[in-house]
């Protein structure tokens, strides 16, 4: 498994006064994507900080996401999460 970046197309939507924007469909790999984007639409900066932290997750796991936005995910990323805390410290 190798994690690759790609896609900034999104980059494009944002000038320094827009903060977010609506999707009208949604985009993208649903493992990736943050919750408020698969259930409100709402594309920010934030949700590309949300992916990032999932890419992040699983290079340092070695384990690949399911499906965001259902309460099982978010039990095990958060297990997850801090099991790898504990690890550290």
């Amino acid at each position: 498994m190798v994690p690759k970046i790609a896609d900034f197309g999104l980059a494009e939507l944002f000038d320094d006064k827009k903060a977010q924007t609506f999707a009208t469909s949604l985009v993208g790999t649903r493992g990736y994507m943050a919750p408020e984007y698969i259930f409100g639409g709402v594309i920010s900066p934030m949700a590309d900080i949300y992916c990032l932290g999932i890419i992040i997750v699983q290079m340092i796991t070695g384990h690949k996401v399911g499906p965001s936005g259902t309460e099982a995910f978010c039990r095990d990323f958060v297990e997850t999460v801090r099991n790898c805390v504990d690890i550290q410290y």
